[in-house]
């Protein structure tokens, strides 16, 4: 599995290996981060305690650009070339984007090559949702409202509204309440605009419903190009307007049981940080905030929930698992799982860098609510790796404090696979087509 910015098959730990042009990662301070979910990017706190950014990334594609990744086949998995793959790419509509595209890419020369060359052209996806363009009269990015001039507009709690200074530099955000006042309408926005942009008097701004919309490919069995080392897709954007935002991708073996495996999250910040700066007002139609959207969209069978110590309290862990089951349903597969060791201080220079951190705390409220979540708890993690500062001389540690290598992650997956299997009674099948499957900061990648 390939998402931006996360992890691809063959690699030890981040890569990063991708061509793009005229594309870049979501900006740190973009209100856009908001849509989806799982970042390692961190963001500035502004002046009413609003924080900039969000918990989640994506990739903006500008007008006549595009993003590619390809990846290598996987020995022993069934993840070959001879097999047939299925190619997938999320996508946020929102009021003035570009419309995208999808296609299937081959080379020889390097999972980043920028001329790899197409082999099949996919489906296109319109994403532009503008219902009305306004001029503003008045913005206060403290109180974060925005005022339009008119009245009488179609504009509802749960919409979208954008702007942009160019082609190349826009935002959109969530409009939290819609009120007339005199000859104007003022807006209360969830979250403000990236402070780089410019919204004030005079500035226009398109609103409009959102929506995430799947772009998909399939690669088929044995084609001419099956020989080729990296495989892989392509999405572009046309020059209609500001770029389409790709929030995820996917790819796996089309025909057989299994299952994916993602991250989710947002690095250094606790679970209620990650609720709080996620837009969660709900679009009238189905009642659905843009998390709650994307995590559907993403249809995991099992969620399982780590601890996420950074800026979070223990009770975040409950948080975030109530909004989960809200996105998900009653009756949705959470887990809550123990990490393994982690260092006691950000870098091992300190004194105390190689002590164990003590996230005791997090095991004995995790041991005393699960049961009141209505979730399982395996512990077995906590031990899977030994003391941290065994690690290193283990192969387990890949980066000072912060990441496993794929020995360590595999060791505490394994602990957790064999807790489960003897704690959690398995009174379902597997499903029958592979689906997706997601770990909100799990393990360290």
């Amino acid at each position: 599995v390939a998402t931006p910015g996360s992890v691809e098959f063959g690699a030890d730990w981040l890569s990063g290996a991708r061509a793009s042009f005229r594309a870049n990662t979501i900006s740190t301070d973009r209100a856009m981060r908001r849509f989806s979910y799982g970042s390692q990017r961190n963001g500035d706190t502004l002046e009413n305690g609003d924080m900039l950014g969000g918990p989640g990334g994506g990739v903006l594609i500008r007008p006549g650009g595009h993003y590619q990744t390809l990846t290598r086949q996987v020995p022993g998995s069934r993840y070959l070339w001879s097999n047939p793959r299925e190619h997938a790419a999320l996508f946020l509509a929102y009021p003035g984007s570009a419309t995208a595209q999808i296609s299937l890419r081959t080379s020889n020369l390097s999972l980043s090559d920028p001329d790899a060359p197409e082999r099949i052209r996919g489906s296109r996806v319109v994403l532009d949702t503008t219902r009305l363009v306004a001029t503003v009269v008045n913005a206060n990015p403290l109180a974060r409202t925005l005022t339009i001039s008119g009245t009488g507009h179609a504009v509802a709690r749960g919409d979208a509204v954008s702007t942009f200074n160019s082609a190349t530099t826009w935002d959109a955000t969530i409009i939290q309440s819609a009120k007339e006042v005199g000859a104007d309408t003022v807006l209360t926005l969830e979250h403000w605009f990236d402070p780089a942009i410019t919204v004030g008097p005079g500035r226009a701004v398109r609103i409009g419903s959102w929506d995430m919309k799947w772009l998909r490919i399939e690669a088929p069995a044995d084609a001419p190009w099956s020989a080729d080392l990296f495989q892989g897709h392509r999405v572009e954007a046309d020059d209609a307007g500001p770029g389409p935002v790709c929030v995820l991708t996917e790819e796996w073996y089309a025909l057989t049981d299994g299952y994916l495996f993602g991250s989710g999250g947002w690095s250094a910040h606790g679970y209620d940080h990650q609720v709080d700066n996620a837009f969660t007002t709900p679009r009238p139609q189905d009642n659905l905030s843009p998390f709650a959207c994307f995590i559907r969209a993403i249809a995991p069978d099992a969620v399982l929930l780590t601890p996420a110590q950074q800026s979070g309290p223990e009770p975040s862990l409950g948080l975030i698992t109530t909004a989960l089951r809200e996105a998900l349903g009653p009756q949705s597969e959470i887990v809550w799982v123990a990490d393994n060791a982690h260092g006691r201080s950000s870098a091992l220079s300190y004194d105390d860098g190689w002590l164990d951190q003590d996230n005791s705390a997090w095991y004995v409220w995790m041991r005393a609510n699960a049961r009141a979540y209505g979730v399982p708890f395996l512990a077995a993690g906590i031990w899977s790796q030994g003391a941290f500062s065994e690690q290193y001389a283990r192969g387990l540690r890949s980066d000072s404090v912060s990441h496993a290598t794929s020995q360590g992650n595999l060791l505490w997956a394994r602990a957790i696979l064999a807790d489960a299997r003897k704690h959690i009674p398995l009174t379902l099948p597997g499903p029958t087509l592979p689906k997706s499957s997601s770990t909100l900061n799990a393990a360290p990648e």
